[in-house]
Parts: C-alpha cells; sequence; structure tokens
C-alpha cells in the first residue's frame, strides 16, 4: 500500500534508484554507479561496425565462398554500417559473430538474454537468398541452426524461429521492405518462452510473437550471430548491418550479483 508518494523526473546524467536504507526512490548521478555496481543488472557485449577490419574482440567477421564484407555508407543515426556480398558462388556471403566454432568458449542461454540487431535488405531481395541472425550454436554455414533462438529472413519474409536438436519451429511470418533499416530484438525469456520483435527506426513495434516449442534449454551454448548466404548465382547485395548486440541478465559472481 503507498501512501503520499512523490517520484521526480531525473535530470540529465541521473538515474532513479530505490534506496533501501530508506525505502524511497531518489535520483542519483550517474557518476555515482562504479563498473561493478552496474553488471550486477547484467551487460551488453555490443559492435556498432565503425570497420570492416576483422577483429579478435567480442566479434569476428568473416566471408563465406568468396562472399564480400565492405564499407557502406553511413548516416547520422547509423554511424557504423557493412554490406555483405555474395559471389556466383554457391552457398556464399558472410558472417559476423564472436565465435565461429561449435565448441569453443560460447555463452549459455540465459533467462532474459536478449539479442539486438539493425538490418536492412539489399535492393533486389531474392528467394535465393537468406538470413539468419540471432542466438545461435554451430559454425557460420548456410545450413540452419539445430540450437538457438533467431530471426531467419527469405526474399523479404521474416519469421522467429526456435531450434533444439534440430527440431524447429517458427512464427507467422511478416514482410520487410527492401532498402530499409529495422530493428530486431529476440528476448530469451525462458526455457518456455522465447519473443521476437521487430521495429521501425523510429521505435515503433511493427511485428511481435512469441513461442513456446522447441526452446533450446540453459544447457546450450550459442553465439550472438548475423549470417547471410544466397544460391542465386550471381554477385549481388545480400544486406546491410548497423548494428549487433547480446545482453547478458545478471549472473551469480561474487561482487558482480
Amino acid at each position: 500500500e503507498l501512501h503520499n508518494v512523490f517520484i521526480s523526473t531525473p535530470l540529465n546524467n541521473q538515474v532513479l534508484s530505490y534506496a533501501s536504507a530508506t525505502d524511497l526512490w531518489v535520483n542519483r548521478n550517474v557518476s555515482e554507479f562504479n563498473d561493478l555496481q552496474v553488471r550486477r543488472n547484467g551487460f551488453i557485449l555490443f559492435d556498432d561496425l565503425l570497420t570492416i577490419a576483422n577483429g579478435t574482440s567480442p566479434f569476428i567477421k568473416g566471408a563465406l565462398s568468396s562472399g564480400q564484407i565492405l564499407a557502406s555508407g553511413n548516416t547520422q543515426n547509423n554511424p557504423g554500417v557493412i554490406t555483405i556480398n555474395c559471389s556466383a558462388t554457391a552457398n556464399s556471403g558472410a558472417y559476423v559473430t564472436y565465435v565461429n566454432s561449435a565448441t569453443a568458449t560460447s555463452s549459455f542461454l540465459s533467462n532474459n538474454m536478449g539479442f539486438d540487431a539493425i538490418v536492412s535488405l539489399g535492393a533486389v531481395p531474392t528467394a535465393a537468398t537468406t538470413i539468419r541472425t540471432g542466438l545461435i550454436r554451430g559454425t557460420m554455414t548456410s545450413a540452419d541452426a539445430t540450437e538457438g533462438c533467431y530471426f531467419e529472413i527469405i526474399n523479404t519474409g521474416i519469421v522467429g524461429k526456435t531450434a533444439m536438436g534440430g527440431v524447429r519451429s517458427s512464427t507467422a511470418s511478416f514482410t520487410l521492405a527492401a532498402n530499409t533499416f529495422y530493428h530486431l530484438r529476440i528476448i530469451y525469456n525462458s526455457t518456455t518462452l522465447n519473443t521476437f520483435q521487430v521495429y521501425n527506426m523510429s521505435g515503433s513495434l511493427l511485428f511481435s510473437a512469441t513461442l513456446n516449442t522447441n526452446i533450446s534449454t540453459g544447457a546450450n551454448a550459442i553465439q550472438p550471430t548475423f549470417l547471410a548466404t544466397s544460391n542465386n548465382g550471381a554477385a549481388s547485395t545480400i544486406a546491410l548491418l548497423d548494428y549487433i548486440a547480446i545482453e547478458y541478465p545478471s549472473y551469480n559472481r561474487g561482487a558482480l550479483t
């Protein structure tokens, strides 16, 4: 039961914080929070793709079957953009992930883990083009994922998918426009629920769906991944990628808890 509750709007460089000692909500300066305190609420690993150079941490980039990763035109709201092109070779394209291996160190799926990507299709999407992006297990190939939760885009249709042991479920499809950036968001809510959302660049929710079947468990390690390939037999642009991130929940790790 609440009586005489007053909460003022935080100013710039302030956050609203609950003070358990006084049982009050107060505005605190961001500078009061050190890195350990912030990480108690989880943390984000991201790549804004300001360079096409292949880094070693946290994300790496790689071409598949003579595909290409090229610098693209940046905008005020898209400070780093890469273009992924296919070649005339089958299953060509490229990927961005943080480990290209089914057995190397990855991240175990955890409740409330999140994934974000800002993506645009090329000018002329085709049925021979496939994009998979999300929390995926395994090496980077054109084959469908066997574990994880992710979006799959074929031509201009996008669906959310779950995979466990190679068995998959899919949401209804939503149609994307070519040459248009979208924010794709996935929330691994739990082992019984995954949420898939598509936003436009103004932040309006365009599509939302959930799946509760074939959800991979926390025993499976995954990589945040963007993977685009094509079989159209000619060189072309598959997609543009502006941003990729994985959001970790709070973990039990000493002072980080």
